[in-house]
């Protein structure tokens, strides 16, 4: 069938469709690595997602595994069903964006929070984590981040990493200064 005019841009646009295709694939070996942790897991756990679409795909994946989603689209009525339901055990598995990251107390339900896309900056990892580590908590809390190797992803953790060290850095200065 015809295709572009000049056959050599054709041919350099389809290798690199196929070479992102080819590092797409990091993102189903994670979801396939993230639905073997759960379904191994006897723990309820909170699941984040930087993107509402990524949660339509973790609900397929993680199919007959009891899962309920939260999400910045919900009304007050269902994000307040949602949480009832996960804080009753209806649903073992709470899958989340970052609307869930604020404002709940999930302590006395959930110890494990999984990152499955890492947000930009660790503000963002510590809100997440304290759903669950917080003033009540009895047990030892546990964070899980999913990393596809040899992505852009890998790149940002690093950044991320980074920033966390700098900033628990200059906590040490102030707290030596105090």
């Amino acid at each position: 069938a015809p295709g572009l005019d000049d056959t050599n841009a054709e041919r350099r646009a389809l290798e690199e469709i196929h070479a992102l295709a080819w590092r797409a694939r990091g993102s189903e070996r994670k979801l396939r690595a993230l639905r073997r942790l759960l379904s191994r897991s006897v723990e309820s756990a909170i699941v984040f997602t930087e993107y509402r679409d990524t949660l339509a795909t973790l609900e397929r994946v993680l199919t007959g595994l009891g899962t309920c989603q939260l999400h910045g689209g919900l009304t007050n009525a269902e994000r307040a069903s949602v949480i009832r339901r996960f804080t009753r055990g209806d649903c073992g598995i709470l899958l989340a964006t970052d609307a869930a990251s604020e404002g709940l107390n999930l302590q006395a339900r959930c110890r494990l929070v999984v990152h499955l896309e890492v947000p930009w900056t660790p503000t963002r990892i510590e809100q997440r984590v304290g759903r669950v580590d917080r003033i009540g908590q009895s047990r030892t809390v546990h964070q899980i981040v999913f990393v596809a190797r040899d992505t852009v992803e890998e790149s940002r953790v690093a950044d991320v990493a980074r920033r966390t060290l700098r900033a628990a850095a200059a906590l040490d200065v102030v707290a030596v200064a105090a």
